[in-house]
């Protein structure tokens, strides 16, 4: 039985929950990998501890597919679990979970907003762009920096503008970020077959 941290010595149950999780996920066990993800789905709606909810969201971002994203979209919103179970989205990487985190942003504050931020930079989510780029103009450091990662990444070239202007940061640390952040973006449309924006991009810098 997995419990709280100081309420007892959970550690062999945690190393056998640990092996289980690798074991299902072995080639040629979706069937039990399936099933093995309904038990960690039912204990984490169960579990009454953020420790415990962390371990088991651990789990099903390895062990988890779509089966596992309603489950997990439950705690985006929480302060001390938006974290892991963007984490896990993150790996699950479908369209559904994609959805949850895009439509987590709107209302997301604080590190939560940066997390569900850097995660939709990674999952390329061309949807978000546009809101994202909202977000690169943010006098919070840390959410604009990640903001202006994640449109860049994306690829969109609606960020061109808010990244030209970005190079021209009065700080020399913030122009080197941003510069490195804008030919990401021109690497992202070359790839994306834009090659003139690409071309553009390169010119300008």
């Amino acid at each position: 039985m997995l419990v709280a941290p100081g309420d007892g010595n959970d550690v062999k149950a945690r190393y056998a929950l640990s092996g289980m999780t690798m074991y299902v996920t072995r080639p040629g066990a979706e069937t039990e990998r399936r099933m093995y993800a309904g038990v960690v789905i039912e204990a984490l709606a169960t579990s009454k501890d953020d420790e415990v909810k962390a371990f088991l969201i651990r789990q099903l971002q390895l062990a988890g597919r779509d089966e596992s994203v309603a489950a997990l979209a439950e705690f985006v919103g929480d302060k001390r679990l938006c974290e892991p179970a963007t984490q896990a989205l993150l790996a699950i990487r479908t369209p559904a979970a994609e959805m949850v985190l895009l439509r987590a942003l709107a209302s997301a504050e604080g590190a939560n907003r940066v997390t569900i931020i850097k995660a939709l930079g990674e999952l390329r989510c061309k949807t978000a762009a546009k809101e994202l780029i909202k977000y690169a103009a943010s006098r919070d450091t840390n959410t604009r920096r990640t903001a202006l990662y994640a449109v860049a990444n994306i690829g969109d070239a609606s960020a061109i503008d808010v990244l030209a202007e970005a190079t021209q940061a009065t700080s020399s640390y913030e122009r080197a970020g941003a510069t490195s952040l804008y030919l990401l973006l021109a690497r992202r449309l070359a790839e994306a077959g834009q090659k003139q924006q690409c071309i553009k991009i390169c010119s300008g810098l």
